[in-house]
């Protein structure tokens, strides 16, 4: 074959491939969605190159800066001031404090393990050795409800606390008439709800279970101090001295209701038992049951011993103007530096 034949070959092959390669597609053959995710990949590849040209050096940044700091300034300004008039509108409030521990377990004995089994058996709870467990029970109990009625019996809290809800020239509560209470009243006679109800026991003990704070110290965890806040200091220091009374008196007088039931039931035991070594068990268990009752009628704390008493600060503790003034400021910085951003990204 000569040269110009074969070349003449050789052009007719590669026509006839050129041909097949822009020939179009049978539908069945085409890959689905190819066109769409090639669409996609370019735009994100020209975003992504865009970005990256768009990124701002240092020395942009800080050319930014300047270019925008009466921005920055103006937006700094306003957001202290609105901290300013946020603090000014705050009212001030008094920390009212004391340290509490458990008490020493005086009503332990040795070999009480054996006397504490047998008056499980017999029906009879000996807590040899439970100041933890009273403790316990101490710290539930100064935000119980039952500790709420016992303030409002012994005080009148109820009404202290919710000063501004009672009218003493009438005796009796008042009903909110801000726009925000109308509108909740009105939303909840709607759905046939009970709008509004005096304050109660339960909303008291809510109360002190939102504002009193128990910080146990880190190198002995069983001492507590507990601390409440308020605007009157002397409100304050009465009201925490009060909750601690109170809470050991309740959990004193239903103690000394289950021993007085634990001695009636061992004395008629007793009466009824006629083997010594039983008889001496039972003895035994009296013994510790009196001891219990003698050592509840003394005026000595029952559950958690006082080792701070109550002393309330001479100045506000909240808020603290410095720290939310220091705040206002590195919020007020962000805040403009966004707005800087925002504008400059808008103009480029």
């Amino acid at each position: 074959m000569s040269i110009e034949t074969r070349k003449s070959v050789d052009e007719t092959e590669r026509e006839a491939e050129q041909a097949a390669d822009d020939a179009p597609v049978p539908r069945h053959e085409q890959p689905s969605g190819l066109k769409a995710k090639d669409t996609a990949l370019n735009y994100v590849f020209a975003i992504s190159e865009e970005s990256t040209a768009r990124e701002l050096t240092l020395q942009e940044f800080i050319s930014l800066l300047w270019r925008s700091k009466w921005i920055i300034l103006v937006v700094l300004l306003l957001t202290v001031a609105l901290t300013a008039y946020q603090l000014k509108k705050a009212t001030p409030k008094y920390t009212a404090s004391m340290v509490i521990a458990p008490l020493e377990d005086e009503t332990g004995r040795s070999g009480a393990g054996g006397v504490n089994a047998l008056g499980q058996i017999i029906g009879i709870q000996i807590q040899s050795g439970a100041a933890a467990t009273k403790y316990e029970k101490f710290k539930e109990m100064m935000g119980s409800v039952a500790t709420a009625e016992a303030l409002i019996q012994q005080g009148d809290w109820l009404k202290k606390v919710y000063k501004g809800a009672w009218d003493e020239e009438r005796q009796e509560w008042i009903k909110p008439q801000g726009l925000s209470s109308r509108v909740r009243f009105a939303l909840s006679e709607f759905f046939g709800q009970e709008a509004w109800a005096p304050p109660s026991a339960v909303n008291l003990a809510g109360y002190l279970r939102g504002s009193l704070l128990l910080a146990a110290a880190e190198e002995a965890p069983d001492i507590v101090k507990v601390s409440f806040d308020h605007p009157d200091p002397e409100l304050a220091g009465s009201l925490l001295s009060d909750v601690y009374q109170v809470t050991d008196d309740i959990l004193r007088r239903d103690k000394a209701v289950s021993t007085s039931a634990n001695i009636e039931y061992l004395n008629d035991k007793i009466s009824n038992v006629s083997v010594a070594s039983y008889r001496l068990v039972l003895l035994e268990l009296l013994a510790q049951q009196e001891t219990t009752q003698m050592l509840i009628q003394t005026d000595a704390p029952f559950a958690a011993k006082v080792l701070d008493p109550v002393h309330v600060s001479s100045l506000p503790t909240s808020p603290k103007i410095t720290l939310w003034l220091a705040v206002g400021v590195i919020a007020g910085l962000l805040l403009g530096l966004s707005v800087a951003l925002v504008i400059h990204m808008g103009r480029t």
